[in-house]
């Protein structure tokens, strides 16, 4: 699959559902890879999600890596005994650019497990990085149990690490593109700036001036 200069291999079975949550263009996106099963309950999910950012590589991987687990731990309410961190590491993609992978273990109750009310293990692998030539974090998360990560691990794992992204605008149009979304920033900033902020603001302007 190639959208958005965004490059990943999916099982040619499997379907591909947009999530409506997100916008889905060039700056951010969500789609999920799922086993296409008429009972609508697929043993695995592949989610691929993207988003304009203005940091780079090493910034990102260090703070993905540290905020994944306390994350993990406020959305089971700090049950820590329930959270496993299985492996959290540094690889490089095809392409060269270092990438953290980190797999997880936790019990919850979703559509992956046959009883929705019986709570059950769920194996997490999260495969992320930040491209720095399209200013984007991109991020691939699988979800499945530990029986079938396990027996299927060559294949899942092989689709998570194909995960690339390419140029699509020249570096002139990149920079014209991330400079005038700084600017929109600084407006929306500037616009949702409390109105005693904002007097105060004009009044410095003035003793200066």
């Amino acid at each position: 699959m190639d959208i958005f200069g965004i490059q990943i291999k999916y099982h040619p079975g499997w379907r591909i559902i947009p999530d409506s949550s997100y916008s889905l263009n060039y700056d951010s996106g969500l789609f999920r890879f799922e086993e296409n099963v008429v009972e609508k309950r697929s043993r695995v999910s592949l989610g691929l999600r993207w988003e304009c950012s203005q940091t780079d590589n090493e910034t990102f991987l260090n703070e993905f890596s540290q905020n994944i687990e306390a994350e993990y731990h406020k959305a089971l309410k700090g049950k820590s005994r329930q959270f496993e961190l299985l492996r959290d590491e540094i690889i490089e993609n095809g392409q060269g650019v270092r990438m953290c992978v980190i797999e997880t273990q936790y019990k919850a109750t979703q559509a992956l497990v046959n009883n929705p009310k019986k709570m059950q293990r769920l194996r997490v692998c999260n495969v992320a990085f930040y491209c720095e030539m399209t200013h984007r974090m991109v991020i691939c998360s699988l979800v499945t149990t530990p029986q079938y990560m396990e027996e299927n691990r060559e294949l899942l794992e092989s689709l998570l690490f194909s995960l690339q992204t390419r140029a699509v605008y020249s570096p002139e149009i990149e920079a014209q593109r991330m400079e005038k979304r700084a600017q929109l920033r600084a407006e929306a900033k500037k616009k949702n700036q409390s109105p005693l902020a904002a007097l105060n603001g004009l009044f410095k302007r003035k003793a200066v001036g």
